[in-house]
């Protein structure tokens, strides 16, 4: 009796923890396809200008950019949460404009529950050399 109340525990603690969770378990071999419809990015936003208020000033410019365009787009703003913010190094960074100042970057988690637009996201991101997708995850229903 005592093992069966354990393992009920187990079950219905792992129900709990995995309900948001979706998995698929075959036997054999299955090919398939299943096409997202959400994503979960890590995104590096990073400024180094000559001093240290300019620097932080020129982040602030492109992570408040980064909020309207987004926005522009039709996200939330809950889309977009800062995870940290910090000093990277000091160093030259900008040799085209002798900028050696210090590199401050913002990592950013970007949650889009729908995936209109995404290929906007894609290109603003790609096309700007401030900004890095460090990793992204795309999840199905």
């Amino acid at each position: 009796m005592k093992t069966t109340t354990t393992l009920a525990v187990m079950i219905l603690t792992c129900a709990v923890a995995c309900a948001g969770e979706r998995f698929v378990s075959t036997i054999g071999t299955v090919e398939k396809e299943i096409p997202a419809d959400r994503l979960d990015m890590t995104v590096v936003v990073q400024a180094s200008e000559k001093t240290i208020p300019e620097s932080i000033a020129s982040l602030d410019r492109l992570l408040e950019d980064f909020g309207k365009q987004m926005s522009a787009w039709g996200f939330p703003a809950t889309a977009v949460s800062l995870k940290e913010r910090q000093t990277k190094r000091p160093g030259l960074y900008r040799p085209e404009t002798g900028a050696d100042g210090l590199l401050l970057h913002a990592t950013l988690t970007v949650r889009l529950l729908s995936l209109t637009n995404y290929d906007k996201l894609l290109t603003y991101i790609g096309t700007r050399q401030e900004f890095e997708t460090a990793s992204f995850q795309t999840l199905e229903s």
